[in-house]
């Protein structure tokens, strides 16, 4: 008897998990709440099938369609809460004010200008420009970086010139995650690039930033069992091939990272101004003149809580929660469309506010008709700075190599206007001839953790 009532329960446990996997419809909330892009299925290949990527792959496929995601997810973090247990590698540590230094403490003199009121179309003070087609998120739009109507920046500019400072800090409300190596693994990254420099045409400029997160710049306590992330970026920019130009965001990000908020408290990303002081050593190596923030009007959107604390309960963290800034310029540059994207929800504010999330293909056209264009291959860091880099060029692309299925050779041949258009190409070549775009460069901007992650290696691989 007991014997057939365990048959049954494991047949009912069965057909229930297989009505959240493929009956009901995947979570839509899912993107938002863990702030990334969720799986696509996995294109069946035996070589993928033999390297045991396809199962993997598929693994994390079934995993983020699951139905009611977020709501297990929160469940989840309550019962963790209960338990002082942490999820994903991230820690919640009690610190002191002395180990993130001063410029994360309250600044009496920091004066919020308020988010601008969203119009029907959801644009401050007009009519939007389109949304980042396949983008994860709402398509409520800022105008981004000057909307496509060619008005000036929304608002005015702030009382203080300080950049956007954390003014909730509080040093029990900090998450970190770790940071390895797979040597391995990055073997294979410099293989990769060296390969795109080797087959991508000579005119050509090839970029690595390699950006160092959060943990690298906290007191040595915290770091204990994390390798160095400095010593790993100048280890791979080293064994580079020397005409491809590495970015050293690092040295940039490391001289203010104890005195300015550089990353959130409770999201793995870094924040519009640590994305900021990576621009501007990127600016130093393509020879570019940088913008400074003086042109720039910043905006604050208070009580954002990310990936570190998803559904969290803990008071300590709902009463401090992370700033998100974002920045507008205000110097007459427009965007076919917008860099920075708000929904109409205040609760969906988050880190797709920047170009809207994750997306297979993002193509910015921007009244700076200068012949150049921006190829960047990505992973979720790069939001936050693309919309520093896009004025300095005609055209930007944005690639995630984790949805694309096209060719970033085919992409280029389309700029140059040396290939007829497909299913993959940004524009006729027409277009390209009457843009006239002659100078491309490709920069590939990720963290210091990518080069050690084989799978996202791979794809980086595939999309060549």
């Amino acid at each position: 008897m007991a014997s057939k009532t365990n048959i049954i329960l494991f047949s009912a446990i069965l057909l229930l998990l297989g009505a959240f996997l493929f009956i009901l419809p995947p979570d839509p909330d899912a993107s938002r709440y863990e702030n990334r892009a969720m799986a696509g299925p996995p294109a069946f290949s035996v070589g993928e099938f033999l390297s045991g990527r396809f199962s993997d792959s598929l693994e994390e496929y079934m995993s983020d369609r699951f139905a009611y995601r977020t709501r297990f997810l929160s469940f989840s973090a309550t019962l963790e809460n209960a338990y002082g247990i942490r999820l994903g590698g991230a820690t919640l540590v009690p610190m002191d004010y002395d180990d993130f230094g001063t410029g994360l403490v309250a600044d009496p003199d920091i004066v919020f200008i308020d988010p601008p009121a969203l119009d029907k179309a959801g644009s401050p003070g007009g009519e939007g420009s389109e949304g980042g087609t396949g983008a994860a998120g709402d398509s409520g739009i800022a105008g981004g970086a000057n909307g496509a109507d060619g008005e000036a920046g929304v608002g005015s500019e702030p009382e203080s010139s300080k950049p956007g400072a954390d003014i909730n800090f509080h040093p029990d409300a900090v998450f970190y995650g770790g940071f390895y190596i797979n040597g391995d693994s990055v073997a294979r990254y410099i293989e990769v690039l060296d390969l795109y420099h080797a087959t991508l045409p000579d005119s050509v400029r090839v970029f690595s930033l390699l950006a160092p997160t959060k943990v690298e710049f906290m007191d040595e306590k915290y770091r204990e069992g994390s390798a160095m992330q400095g010593p790993t970026i100048r280890n791979i920019y080293g064994r580079l091939n020397e005409d491809i130009i590495t970015v050293d965001a690092y040295s940039r990000i490391a001289a203010p990272a104890q005195d300015e908020y550089l990353y959130f408290r409770t999201d793995h990303h870094w924040t519009a101004l640590g994305a900021y002081y990576a621009y501007l050593a990127y600016a130093e190596a393509a020879g570019l003149e940088p913008i400074p923030l003086s042109d720039y009007v910043e905006f604050a959107l208070p009580g954002f809580i990310g990936s570190y604390a998803p559904g969290t309960q803990e008071k300590i963290i709902l009463d401090h929660p992370d700033t998100l800034y974002y920045y507008l310029l205000d110097t007459g540059v427009t965007f076919s469309r917008s860099l920075i994207i708000l929904s109409e929800d205040p609760a969906k504010l988050g880190y797709m506010v920047f170009l809207g999330g994750d997306a297979h293909l993002l193509d910015y056209k921007s009244s700076n008709e200068n012949g150049r264009a921006l190829i960047v291959i990505k992973d979720s860091y790069a939001n936050a700075i693309v919309p520093w880099l896009a004025p300095h060029y005609e055209r930007t692309l944005v690639v995630d190599p984790r949805l694309y299925g096209g060719s970033v050779r085919q992409l280029i041949a389309d700029l140059l206007g040396q290939s007829a258009d497909d299913s993959q190409a940004i524009g006729s070549q027409d277009e390209a001839r009457r843009s006239n775009l002659q100078d491309i460069d490709v920069l590939f901007m990720t963290t210091a953790q990518t080069p050690s992650l084989p799978g996202f290696v791979e794809q980086i691989a595939d999309i060549r």
